[in-house]
């Protein structure tokens, strides 16, 4: 049975070291609304955010002149190093991302050229903070449906800090940047590898969260960046509960298929963007809350980067071992939810 196997794990990040610290000195000013009708200062309401969701320090692009292709590009490499290969056994490059270079080509076209990956065929995908574990999946079923597919590179980036409002304290304590990569290879075996996948959505949070200037429906109009739309922002609020409702269902799903039981699980992998939901999911499934690796306080919200951030990390810690089961659960704007579960190794 043809699978697909991790063997390869690469992890960028900028130098530039933002920390809660940095921000809420700029926004220390502000009053905020404390839920019971009253107000906080901006320091007490950023600091108690930031410790809700685990958020410590996060790496920005800033002025340094890198770009989500210039991160995608350092995570691939180290990626093809540790996997061992040259650029040229890629077959397929699958960038996810909604924090592209530029809205065409792909940028996923610059990562192929710089990389050196000269067989490669490339494509971006958008699923927003979804996106990577979608990603994965697609790169997965080129390998299983095509025999000419071997390697495979699914890189995920975020240079979403570019697109934060730098008047909006929650855009920018929120968004970082960063890249991680997993190589994909063909396997005949079954014994590791990818198991199963399951994507949802909810497409009402469309006009909720995102980067609405600059597409077909507003474009670049005077009106659109009179609001502010050219840069990422929350429109409307999300309900607090959407992932803590959306993700247990979904992983209980992703597990049914591939045969196993909660307990089976060595390793989650979730959206790194709030520390309190994840530790709540965990709670609701009934399994201890160390077993999530996470994040967020060293790198901030990296989006659709996150994943592959932390499954090198956890990697090149010698965490992950062959044989170890491991579910991946992301959500994203949309909203978009995806699930996917492996057996760690090669």
């Amino acid at each position: 049975m043809r699978t697909a196997v991790v063997i390869g794990t690469g992890l960028y990040a900028p130098d530039n070291i933002v920390t809660n610290e940095d921000i809420i000195k700029r926004f220390e000013h502000l009053q905020f609304p404390d839920g019971k009708g009253g107000q906080i200062s901006g320091r007490a309401f950023l600091e108690g955010l930031a410790s809700k969701v685990g958020y410590k320090e996060r790496r920005k692009i800033l002025d340094s002149g890198e770009t989500t292709a210039t991160m995608c590009v350092k995570a691939g490499k180290r990626a093809i190093e540790n996997a061992g290969i040259s650029p040229e056994d890629i077959d397929l490059i699958i960038l996810a991302t909604d924090s592209p270079d530029f809205i065409s080509p792909p940028t996923s076209a610059r990562i192929q050229y710089e990389l050196g990956a000269k067989k490669a065929g490339f494509f971006d995908s958008n699923a927003a903070c979804a996106g990577y574990t979608i990603a994965l999946s697609v790169g997965y079923s080129q390998i299983v449906a095509n025999p000419n597919i071997n390697y495979v590179m699914v890189i995920g980036g975020y240079g979403m800090s570019k697109y934060s409002d730098p008047k909006d304290p929650m855009t920018e304590i929120m968004f970082a940047d960063g890249a991680g990569a997993l190589i994909l290879k063909a396997s005949e075996s079954d014994k590791y590898g990818m198991r199963s996948f399951k994507i949802k959505g909810d497409g009402k949070y469309w006009d909720y969260m995102g980067i609405y200037a600059g597409g077909v429906w507003k474009g670049f109009s005077k009106e659109a960046i009179d609001q502010g739309l050219h840069y990422v922002k929350f429109l409307k609020q999300f309900p607090a509960t959407v992932n803590i409702e959306a993700w247990p269902p979904l992983i209980k799903e992703v597990l049914s298929q591939s045969g196993w039981e909660v307990k089976d699980v060595n390793h989650f992998f979730f959206t790194q963007v709030n520390l309190a939901v994840i530790n709540t999911v965990c709670d609701l499934l009934g399994v201890d809350r160390s077993l999530s690796y996470n994040i967020m306080d060293r790198y901030g919200y990296t989006g659709s980067a996150c994943i592959p951030m932390a499954i090198d990390e956890a990697n090149r810690e010698g965490k992950l071992k062959p044989g170890d089961k491991i579910v991946i659960c992301t959500s994203g704007g949309g909203a978009a939810f995806s699930a996917a579960t492996l057996i760690w190794g090669k």
